[in-house]
C-alpha cells in the first residue's frame, strides 16, 4: 500500500503567518486590559501597605503621649502670621520605599528616616505666636525627642526591617512614602518622590514645598481623585 502523500502535511507558510498574525491581534486587544488589571491591583496593595502604616500611627498618636507631644508639635508649627495655615499637611518625616533599614527597630530616633523637627512655638488661646522658654523649652524639646522613638518604634513595628515597597508608582518621580499632620491632627499618607529635608509642607492642591513643586499623591485615608485616574505611574512629578 503506498502512503498518502497528503496525509502528513504540515501547516504552509501562509496558515502560519495567518495563526501569527491572529495572536497578535489578539494579544494587542488584551494587553491594555492585562496592563489596567496589574497596575489596579499594584495600587491596592500600596493602599493597604498606607492603611497599615496610618493606622498604627493613629492609634499610637491617640494612645502615647508622647507620639501625641511630637506629632502634634509638628502641625502646630504651620503658622504664618500667627495662623495656622501656611500648607495644609505638615510634613512629619518621609521615607524611601523598599529601603532596608539598619538601626530603627530600638526606636531610638528617626535619624534613619528623613524628618522634619517642630519648632519650640505654639498658639495660645488668642492664636498668638508664642515661643517656649526655660524649664518649657526643656520639656518640649525632650518630648519631641521621646516622641520622636516611639514613632520609630511603632514604624519598626508596623514596617519590620524593610520599608514597604511601592508597587504602583515606585520609580524615580514617586518613590517615598510621606507621612503627614493636618491642622486638625488627622495622620495622612501620601506617595510622591523627590522630597528633602526642606521640604515642610503640602498644600491644598498637594503640591510639595520643595523647589520641585512636586505633585504627591494621597492614599490614606482618603485617596486622591487624581491617583485612582492614574493609568500608569508618572513620568514626571508635576503631572497636572
Amino acid at each position: 500500500m503506498k502512503n498518502d502523500p497528503n496525509k502528513n502535511k504540515g501547516f504552509s507558510l501562509v496558515e502560519l503567518i495567518i495563526v501569527i498574525a491572529i495572536m497578535a491581534i489578539l494579544a494587542a486587544a488584551i494587553a491594555p486590559a492585562l496592563i489596567r488589571y496589574i497596575n489596579k491591583a499594584r495600587k491596592a496593595d500600596d493602599k493597604a501597605a498606607a492603611d497599615a502604616l496610618g493606622s498604627s500611627i493613629t492609634a499610637a498618636f491617640s494612645e502615647n503621649e508622647y507620639v501625641y507631644s511630637y506629632l502634634h508639635a509638628e502641625a502646630n508649627s504651620i503658622i504664618v502670621d500667627g495662623k495656622k495655615g501656611q500648607g495644609y499637611y505638615r510634613i512629619v518625616c518621609f521615607m524611601n520605599a523598599g529601603y532596608a533599614m539598619t538601626g530603627w527597630g530600638n526606636g531610638t530616633s528617626l535619624a534613619n528616616l528623613n524628618s522634619t523637627n517642630p519648632t519650640a512655638k505654639y498658639l495660645d488661646s488668642k492664636g498668638r505666636v508664642q515661643a517656649y522658654s526655660g524649664d518649657a523649652l526643656t520639656d518640649f524639646q525632650n518630648d519631641v525627642a521621646e516622641g520622636r522613638k516611639e514613632l520609630a518604634k511603632i514604624m519598626s513595628e508596623t514596617m519590620g526591617a524593610k520599608i514597604f515597597k511601592l508597587k504602583f508608582t515606585r520609580n524615580i518621580y514617586m518613590d517615598q512614602w510621606i507621612i503627614t499632620v493636618d491642622e486638625f491632627d488627622k495622620i495622612h499618607v501620601f506617595v510622591g518622590g523627590g522630597l528633602n529635608n526642606n521640604c515642610y509642607y503640602i498644600d491644598s492642591n498637594h503640591i510639595s514645598s520643595s523647589s520641585h513643586r512636586n505633585r504627591l499623591y494621597e492614599i490614606w485615608p482618603e485617596c486622591d481623585s487624581e491617583y485612582n485616574k492614574l493609568e500608569k505611574p508618572p513620568s514626571s512629578w508635576i503631572t497636572n
